[in-house]
Order: structure tokens, then sequence, then C-alpha cells
């Protein structure tokens, strides 16, 4: 068995590592010539990422312990956490790395111009190449090539993110969330990579660059470097898969929408194909958490500001912080059920915001 895959990020590699530990023929193919260039993420995940990888100091720059919430301008709540800060570059090239040790071929520069399970084209250089296959798998990031050229996944809806590194000493254990007028239908962020860096940023459906520079404004701050991507938002009815092409990852916007989060939920994503390529197991794009996720993020989009004061208020009770720093936002489902048991007064959320729910409007 051969299996291609389009797009050397996290996902990709993972699923390249599990399938050649298994002995399968698995070739990688990244546009870039380095793995896990150019940066486009913030970098901030759970403890849950060390189910699935192990911890190294190679790739994780940082520990955060508590996370501050802003609404606007002023600090609304604090609560305990256990995030980590890792550097993408070397993550990625980490997970690469097993993939390669296991058996897996990596084709760098190596762009994805058509074809499905049976035949790829790519591009190297002023190259054309093609590469034999039984299986191919659209790891390609938000705007999938994959998903385009097999017509699978035909209109999307993005987050479009903006964010500065600045060089700059700072409390490297605090991360902080601010919501509202800066981004009314996401966030924005300040999170620490380490004690001399922070990454700054938004989040918006709309106008990212309008509110990135009113938010540096708001920081008194010049970024001197920035990064930008999309952040596509989950959809459980996405055709992720047709035939024997699979998408994974971004390409399947298996993305936390709550937070834009996609490194976990890409890698848990792994697992399942692989079961579903070496096993036959049913592959598709429904789950739990990330349903969970999506109805969150609707409710929030359209919150005002008191009830985000009583949700923090909700949120500040010392049975529900336990939670939330017990399950977090990769256990989303979980961590609203108990919730709800510690305090019914988190279904009043769901419940005044029942009919957004209920569309398919984001």
């Amino acid at each position: 068995m051969i299996v291609n895959i389009i797009g050397g990020g996290p996902a990709g590699n993972y699923l390249a590592y599990l399938l050649a530990e298994k002995g399968v023929n698995v070739k990688i193919f990244e546009e870039h010539e380095t793995i896990g260039m150019p940066v486009q993420c913030t970098g901030v995940v759970t403890k849950d990422l060390f189910d699935l990888i192990p911890k190294d100091k190679k790739f994780v720059t940082n520990e955060i312990n508590k996370v501050e919430v802003f609404l606007d301008e002023e600090k609304a709540a604090e609560f305990e956490v256990e995030n980590y800060v890792i550097d993408r570059t070397r993550f990625d090239g980490y997970i690469a790395n097993m993939a390669k040790k296991a058996g897996a071929r990596f084709f760098l520069g190596h762009s994805y111009l058509s074809g499905d399970e049976k035949e790829i084209c790519v591009k190297k250089g002023g190259k054309i190449k093609t590469f034999r296959g039984d299986i191919l798998v659209g790891a390609d990031g938000p705007l999938s090539r994959v998903a385009r050229e097999n017509s699978m996944v035909k209109s999307r809806i993005f987050y479009h993110v903006i964010q500065a590194v600045v060089k700059k000493k700072n409390n490297e254990h605090s991360y902080r969330a601010y919501f509202g007028k800066f981004a009314p239908r996401f966030f924005a962020w300040k999170v620490p990579k380490d004690k001399n860096t922070f990454l700054i940023g938004i989040g918006e459906l709309c106008d990212s660059k309008k509110k990135f520079e009113e938010f540096m404004e708001f920081q008194k701050i010049k970024p001197a470097e920035i990064q930008s991507g999309m952040i596509p938002v989950y959809n459980p009815n996405y055709q992720v898969r047709k035939d024997n092409i699979f998408l994974l990852g971004d390409a399947a916007a298996q993305i936390k929408a709550s937070t834009g989060g996609g490194i976990i939920p890409g890698l848990r994503f792994a697992l399942r194909l692989k079961d579903a390529i070496l096993y036959g197991k049913c592959y598709n794009n429904k789950d739990k958490s990330l349903m969970m996720n999506l109805r969150f993020r609707k409710v929030l989009n359209r919150m005002s500001k008191r009830d985000y004061e009583l949700l923090l208020k909700i949120m500040k009770r010392k049975k529900i912080r336990k939670i939330i720093k017990e399950y977090d936002r990769d256990n989303a489902a979980k961590t609203y059920f108990k919730s709800a048991i510690a305090d019914p007064r988190v279904l009043w959320f769901p419940i005044k915001f029942w009919w957004c729910l209920l569309s398919d409007k984001f």
C-alpha cells in the first residue's frame, strides 16, 4: 500500500508516523523547503498534547499556569490553567523526525498540483513529477488544494488571524485573552512564548487588519514582525472522505471553534484516519468535543458585555474553577456537563441563544 500525504504539518506528519510504524509505504509532500515554516500559530496547547506526543524541551518553550480574562480594556477575571507554549517549527520538525525514523519519506519543496488516490502530480522548482499511490490524504491546510481538486469541501467560513512577535521581557507564566470591542466575533491575546518574547494578536471574521491596528494602538506596541493566517470554522458535515481520498487537520476544518486551536484535534483525527486506512473503520468529521466548542463559539459571538460578566461570575466559583483546570478546552463536552451539574446557571446561555444553536449561520 502506498499512501501519499500532502502537507507536512503536525497532523500529516503524525499520520505518516502512525502508518509507517505499521510498515506502510508513506510519502509526505510539503510545498515549503523547511518543515514548520512559515509560522502561523500561537502555539498554546493543553496538557492533553502529551497523551499523544512525548513532552520534550526541544519544542516546549514555556509553561502557563494562569489566564487573565479582559472585557474590552478591563481585567475581569483570572483562572488557573495547565497550558504550554510550543515552538511550532521545532514541534513540526519533531513529529517529522518521528515519521522519518519509522520509515516515511519526505519530499520538501514539492507542491501538489492535481491528482487522486491513484496518481498525483506535483511541482518541484520548474519540473513536474508524478507519483503513483493507493490512498491520498490532504493535510494541506485551510485552503486545501486536495479538497478543491477533488470537489470535496466547496465553501468554508474562516477566521482571519494576525499576530505580532514582540521581543520584550514579560510575565512568562500568564497569558491574556481579550473579549469585546477588540474582536467581537472571536478574541485577542497576549501570549508569552518565553520570558523574553511574547505573541500578541487577534482573530476576526472580517476587518481583522483594522481590529489588529486598534489593538496594537491600545497596547502601545509597534510590531516589527507580523504573522498571519486563516482558521477554518469546524463543520461536522464536511465531506472528509471520497473513496480513498481523505482530508485531515486544517484541510478538514478539524479545529476548536472556541479558540481556533487545531493541533490536538488534528492529531486525534490522525489516529482515527490510521484506523480507517488500516482496518476499514469509519472516518467522518463528527466529534463531540469539537461540536461542543462550535456551540460555545456561536453563543459567545452573540453575547453582550453583561452576558460575559454573568458567565465569568459563574466561572469564578471554586467548583467551576476546579473543573476548568482539570478538563480544559480539549475536553469541552465534559467541561460543560460537569459545570452545568455544579451550577445550573450554565444552562441559561444555550437557552437564551437557542435560536443561534439551531441555525447554520455563524
